[in-house]
């Protein structure tokens, strides 16, 4: 990993911002809990939403106010200096606190992460079968040599976990 990797980067707990240019308040009534399940650039700075590029000051839109301890500041590493730009990742799971929607077609959405009911993300091998050493330690060499019977490692079979299933109709998530 990089020494810029996201996931090396501290979370922030903080509220952040993000907006589209649409109607989104009838998916998310009061009370509602739900995943998130994409990579979202939002802005620690509610301002930033009305620049042109964004929701603009005119128009239908929505903005999601969410307080999240899960963010990731990557503001260092985005493109633009003056976006406040924190990254949120895929598999936080949301509350929706309470909305609001305005005359002029503005709707404010306000979430929470919450301790989501079950594992969100789950690793595809069971790493516990690794083994932390190999059987017998080699130095480095400067030239490739295969290795004799003799110098042969004791294999190592890693087994994929079977597939993690989402919750019926029925469920929570939607």
């Amino acid at each position: 990993m990089k020494a810029d990797d996201p996931d090396e980067k501290p979370s922030e707990h903080t509220l952040v911002w993000c907006g589209v240019r649409e109607d989104l308040s009838g998916l998310y009534p009061k009370d509602k809990e739900f995943a998130w399940w994409t990579f979202s650039s939002c802005t620690a700075s509610m301002s930033v939403l009305e620049a042109p590029n964004y929701l603009g000051k005119t128009g239908t839109g929505t903005i999601f106010s969410i307080q999240t301890s899960s963010g990731k500041d990557i503001r260092a590493h985005s493109y633009f200096d003056s976006e406040d730009e924190i990254l949120l990742p895929p598999g936080i799971y949301l509350k929706v606190i309470d909305s609001v929607s305005q005359a002029d077609g503005l709707h404010i959405i306000h979430l929470r992460e919450i301790i989501p009911p079950f594992k969100m993300l789950d690793d595809p091998f069971d790493l516990s079968q690794l083994k932390t050493t190999p059987t017998q330690s080699k130095p480095l060499l400067n030239t490739f040599k295969a290795p004799t019977e003799q110098e042969n490692y004791a294999p190592i079979n890693v087994t994929p976990k079977s597939s993690v299933q989402a919750p019926s109709k029925q469920g929570k998530l939607s």
